[in-house]
């Protein structure tokens, strides 16, 4: 049988998403299907709202009168325009009013506070430990195993290490320049791939808004991938609830107070062509949530989520620092049963307190020795003091887990220890294992389809090679044959990692 050359063959590429085609409302569209001006746009909106029970067009009722049934439902009341159909496409959610108006942002967390409580000794701590798993790893741009299954069908009877020969050797200059602009992904501030990923994590760990600039040099050219604080980027929204489609603004910076610049979603394919007509490659920005969720256009970060166990935790750290500096239980009692006569007043007893505790404070000489009383004081012991009880390690121990479980850390990786016991390293090691699956690994795949995607998008690398970590327990972890919803990306289909 013969072989067919692979040589200068070019795969089809799956990950483009269709261009969008969908037609806009028909009082923002004219006839000849191009956008109307703001005035006519407005005056179009006005003349809908004038008729809008007559442009709401129901669908057909049950009208028949059952016993106890569900009743007949409203007819609607759109609040956007209606399309062909005569009915108003869904809204996403129930937005507030006027969110792209600054100081609309609807957050019950405050940006900063999630920046001060990541700098909490214990937060930082883990979040050290998840920037140093990802540091200490190597990485590389290797084919993709869907594109060499792809080849293996095409060319029949040739061994898959051949057409993987052939793939690397057609590849390798577009291998050779993807390595080379990861290893510093920011030229401009010069950062390398271990300090840029740092950066891409502290913003995903604390915010979960990693907010990407690919900044272009006067030629059009890539020429860095700078993050920007993703706390001064505030997703906009339109009609309906979802991103603005180029050339609206989906997102703007907000400096002081005010808009001091805007930028469109990230519509680029793989290829880096835009796919919508009129959108800046130059105005674009790249903003990643992990945590994506229908009712808010923000995600929801660790450091947000684990406050609550945080406080616990800072409330207990307090209790013992102030058990040191300013006990409010007394080591002792003395107590006065003189009765009659001899009885002392308040002033006196508080005379002879001060003078008692003035002579022993911090004078071990004077503790150690015997001390008589006045006639009718009684010496006894503070109930309170059960120092077993209030110090026992265990419930220290449980705040840690209660706080490092959201960051999907173990106390052993912070140098604390379980209580000694039969099975405790076994225990660990039975956890580490945990995370890894829960936690580490699904980062892992996630950071390398993000990576994927965007040397796709903006450096032009061939659907064929895929972003890899190397040197992994379970084999080479690359990108997961699951849609990731990203913000400024869409949904990306990306390829598998043979691991299904």
């Amino acid at each position: 049988m013969s072989r067919r050359p692979i040589a200068g063959r070019r795969l089809p590429n799956r990950l483009v998403q269709p261009a969008v085609e969908k037609s806009l409302p028909l009082a923002l569209a004219s006839a000849g299907g191009q956008v109307r001006s703001g005035d006519a746009a407005l005056m179009g909106l006005r003349q809908q709202q004038a008729l809008r029970g007559q442009l709401a067009q129901p669908l057909p009722r049950d009208e028949y009168p059952y016993e106890f049934g569900p009743n007949i439902p409203l007819n609607p009341a759109p609040l956007d325009p209606t399309g062909r159909s005569g009915r108003a496409e869904p809204r996403l959610y129930e937005y507030p009013v006027s969110w792209n108006l600054p100081g609309q942002d609807n957050r019950l967390i405050p940006w900063r506070t999630l920046r001060e409580a990541g700098d909490h000794p214990l937060i930082r701590s883990a979040i050290t430990v998840r920037k140093a798993e990802v540091a200490g790893l190597d990485w590389d741009f290797k084919l993709a195993r869907r594109a060499v299954d792809e080849a293996m069908q095409d060319a029949p009877g040739t061994s898959r290490l051949e057409i993987e020969g052939q793939l690397r050797e057609q590849l390798r200059p577009a291998i050779q320049s993807a390595r080379a602009a990861w290893l510093k992904p920011d030229v401009g501030n010069g950062l390398t791939f271990a300090e840029w990923t740092s950066r891409f994590l502290e913003e995903h760990l604390v915010l979960d808004a990693a907010v990407i600039y690919p900044r272009l040099t006067v030629g059009g050219q890539w020429f860095s991938f700078e993050i920007l604080d993703g706390a001064t980027v505030k997703p906009l929204l339109d009609h309906r609830g979802g991103r603005p489609l180029p050339p609206q603004p989906a997102y703007q910076q907000i400096l002081y107070g005010f808009p001091r610049g805007e930028f469109t979603a990230d519509t680029s394919d793989t290829d880096g062509q835009l796919q919508i007509p009129n959108a800046y490659r130059s105005d674009q920005l790249i903003y990643i949530q992990r945590e994506s969720r229908v009712a808010s256009p923000y995600g929801l970060s660790p450091v947000e989520r684990c406050l609550v166990d945080l406080s616990l935790w800072m409330k207990r750290q307090e209790w013992l620092r102030d058990e040191y500096d300013e006990a409010v239980q007394p080591a002792g009692w003395f107590i006065n049963e003189q009765t009659g006569d001899g009885a002392w007043s308040p002033s006196q007893v508080a005379e002879y307190e001060m003078a008692f505790n003035d002579l022993h404070q911090g004078n071990t000489a004077q503790r150690m020795r015997y001390r008589m009383l006045p006639p009718g004081f009684k010496p006894a012991e503070s109930g309170g003091h059960d120092f077993a009880e209030k110090f026992k390690p265990e419930f220290d121990l449980h705040l840690l887990k209660l706080v490092l479980m959201h960051f999907d850390v173990t106390i052993h990786e912070l140098g604390f220890t379980e209580t000694k016991g039969l099975g405790s390293a076994g225990y660990a090691e039975g956890q580490d294992r945990i995370n890894d699956r829960k936690g580490r690994l699904p980062t892992l795949r996630w950071m390398a389809s993000l990576f994927t995607d965007i040397s796709r998008s903006h450096l032009g690398v061939p659907a064929e090679l895929e972003f890899q970590w190397l040197g992994l327990d379970d084999d080479e972890v690359g990108v997961e044959e699951i849609p990731v919803t990203v913000a400024g990306l869409g949904s990306i289909d990306v390829a598998s990692d043979g691991n299904k």
